[in-house]
């Protein structure tokens, strides 16, 4: 055990948020299909509270210990105006032009104090604003006629973030004088034949960074994770794509959707990082230098194998992939004292000047690293219904699959698989019982995670008018466990977490949904006259 850390918080808050929208049309402005649309945003956020925080970090060669009592407060305000002209060009034909100016910002403070004499302690108090100013104009030229409806154009992007950070000694503003210039096509295609229903978009946006990501004071919530903001971020952008499809057969035997969604990432906010040799991890966000992507895909259908619809199947199949850049340090060059940390002497050794000179040369130590990860999966099932019987059997396949670039030896491979049946009896006089086996299996786990699993599941109710008597064991043979991996840029983590396991429950319920229409009313007379 190279450490150990405990943390605890208690806090309380009071949350106010407000809003309005306004809406404002003119249908058919001097010909027909000519329009002119205002829409107005407005909303208000103020968060207040205070929070006592704990922590006692222990390592081989020493321990520490912290108790501090917090005032925070946050604050958001965001304004939004979109004006929209319509203008038809013949039949099938309209020219569409948009203007979206906004204005967002998102302030947070934390004052703290030591718990012991309530003295003011400067080194944890922090406060910090991010102002986004955007003007974003759209045109767009849309072709609809019978089952097509096609929109295409381009939208332009003009962005100004300024980030204010304060705390720990230093007081800075970035961004002032920065704009950034976006520009992409835009795209929808919607197409309706009979039976079937095909979706085509694409769209982007950018996000900027606030809070914690951009604050100057040191993270000690884990005590053996820390971190720190970057004051230098700048806003990522989002391109997104997606693919959907649905259709059925005549007789509505066999319907199935397939879905494609995939986001590109441009600057986008990752992840910094580097262990020491206790073990205690420290991180900072950057904007990456290449670009992140993500893909999905699914296929979904169900088919009745008989023209009664008694024997059913459903399938699944899906995959995915991730491809994420990060940033490690093969050594512990970088040093940081938790009792007098120093902002600015660590960003000028870590990041150099507001480009980012000495990180992105690798100056600092830092080589990028970009991780892969696909994953699959497969599932069936089997269905019969008949005369108050109900059968299913099915099965599952999971796997994972994560490279590393820069560390090969760090590559993952899991397997997880599936399988389960379930039968059940309802009786013409209420009866019902029922019974579920499912089993899980599983590969490339730590030693100790992923032991199989067999659960039965065993339930006798009974229906008495609107009562309903029920005698359930869930978990007959207590083998329930809850883990699960993360796959990170840096590192892989198993967590085991507590279930309850075998549990068996008595019940008695009460719908009033089976009483007449008189009763019911009644009922619902009643129970109003109670609560008011």
């Amino acid at each position: 055990t190279l450490n150990s850390g405990e943390s605890g918080k208690v806090s309380l808050s009071d949350n106010f948020t407000g809003g309005t929208e306004l809406y404002f049309g003119v249908k058919d402005l001097g010909r027909e299909g000519r329009s002119l649309t205002l829409m107005g945003l407005l909303s208000y956020t103020d968060i207040t509270g205070s929070s006592i925080e704990t922590s006692r970090t222990t390592t081989q060669g020493w321990s520490e210990s912290k108790d501090l009592t917090h005032d925070n407060g946050n604050k958001s305000l965001a304004t939004q105006l979109i004006a929209t002209y319509v203008e038809p060009i013949g039949k099938n034909w309209k020219f569409m032009a948009r203007f979206q100016p906004s204005y967002s910002s998102l302030s947070s403070g934390d004052d703290a104090f030591n718990t012991v004499d309530m003295s003011r302690n400067d080194y944890y108090s922090s406060e910090s604003r991010s102002q986004d100013l955007t003007f974003s104009e759209r045109l767009l030229m849309q072709y609809k006629k019978g089952i097509y409806n096609l929109q295409f154009g381009v939208q332009l992007e003009q962005k100004q973030n300024i980030i204010y950070t304060k705390g720990n000694g230093l007081e800075s503003t970035e961004g002032k004088d920065e704009w950034i210039m976006n520009y992409l096509p835009y795209l929808r295609i919607n197409i309706k034949p009979e039976r079937h229903n095909i979706s085509i978009s694409y769209n982007g946006r950018s996000i900027s960074a606030y809070g914690q990501k951009i604050s100057p004071v040191l993270n000690l919530s884990d005590p053996v994770r820390l971190s720190v903001g970057n004051i230098y971020l700048r806003p990522e952008f989002y391109h997104t794509s997606s693919f959907y499809w649905n259709g059925r057969t005549d007789n509505s035997r066999l319907n199935v959707s397939m879905n494609i969604y995939n986001q590109l990432f441009q600057n986008g906010i990752v992840t910094a990082s580097w262990f020491d040799s206790e073990g205690v991890r420290y991180s900072i966000p950057v904007n990456s230098e290449g670009l992140g992507e993500s893909t999905s895909a699914r296929i979904n259908g169900t088919l009745s194998l008989d023209k009664n619809r008694m024997f059913g199947l459903d399938f699944t199949l899906s995959g995915n992939h991730r491809s994420t850049i990060s940033y490690q340090s093969l050594s512990c060059d970088l040093s940081i004292d938790r009792d007098a940390f120093d902002y600015r002497s660590l960003m000028d050794e870590f990041w150099g000047n507001s480009t980012g000179d000495r990180f992105y040369s690798g100056k600092s130590g830092f080589q990028k690293s970009r991780m892969n990860t696909w994953g699959y999966r497969a599932a069936l099932n089997f269905t019969l219904r008949k005369d108050g019987w109900y059968f299913t059997l099915g099965g599952n396949m999971d796997n994972r699959r994560t490279r590393y670039t820069l560390d090969p030896k760090a590559n993952m491979n899991t397997w997880e698989f599936a399988a389960k049946t379930e039968l059940n009896w309802q009786s013409d006089n209420g009866w019902n019982i029922s019974g579920k086996y499912g089993m899980h299996s599983y590969r490339g786990y730590s030693d100790g995670y992923g032991k199989p699993e067999h659960i039965v599941n065993l339930e006798l109710s009974k229906d008495i008018k609107a009562f309903t008597i029920s005698l359930k064991c869930d978990d007959v043979l207590n083998q329930t466990r809850s883990f699960y991996r993360t796959t990170s840029a840096e590192y892989v983590q198993d967590v085991e977490r507590n279930v309850i396991g075998r549990t068996i429950l008595l019940g008695v319920s009460f719908n009033f949904g089976k009483m007449n229409a008189a009763k019911n009313a009644q009922v619902q007379q009643a129970m109003y006259n109670m609560m008011f």
